[in-house]
């Protein structure tokens, strides 16, 4: 399946902070802006809480931008911040149609299809081509792209580690 074709941008944020005494960190996804093209049914609201702790049945807060045109002129601009921990880096993030595209294409090329699985718990380094880092450390934000049914899904996990 060609992903060129396809005609969705899916971006899909989780919280994958750790538990402490005081409960995980409580974040919240906002939408800032989206180009070329409009949210589809089915998207999460522009503010949305992120449940933790994150589990594989927790569901993602995922968001599908319908292209005007062409998908790969799509993208779309995230905030991720915490409500209850002032700490935490406010971190916007804007991904392009076209990035996902080409990170998916590395990560088809370079790992093991156990390997697309990893979460947070993995702490990623910044030299690891499988993800995007955006902060690392105690406030880890990463992301991870790949083609899904309806084009490209881009995946991003955030969290706090004590």
């Amino acid at each position: 399946m060609n992903p060129i074709n396809q005609s969705l941008l899916q971006i899909s944020v989780e919280n994958h902070s750790e538990p402490s005494i005081q409960g995980p960190s409580q974040l919240t996804c906002a939408i800032l802006d989206f180009d070329g093209g409009y949210l589809r049914d089915g998207s999460d609201a522009t503010d949305t809480c992120l449940p933790a702790p994150y589990d594989n049945n927790t569901p993602k807060a995922s968001w599908y931008l319908q292209p005007d045109t062409d998908v790969l002129e799509t993208s779309l601009t995230i905030v991720i911040f915490s409500t209850d921990n002032p700490d935490f880096p406010a971190c916007p993030i804007k991904v392009n149609a076209k990035d996902v595209l080409r990170w998916s294409q590395n990560v088809e090329q370079n790992c093991l299809p156990e390997e697309r699985t990893k979460t947070l718990q993995l702490k990623a380094s910044a030299s690891n081509n499988d993800y995007q880092v955006y902060h690392q450390g105690r406030y880890t934000i990463l992301g991870h792209a790949s083609i899904g049914d309806c084009g490209p899904v881009y995946t991003i996990t955030a969290g706090l580690s004590h």
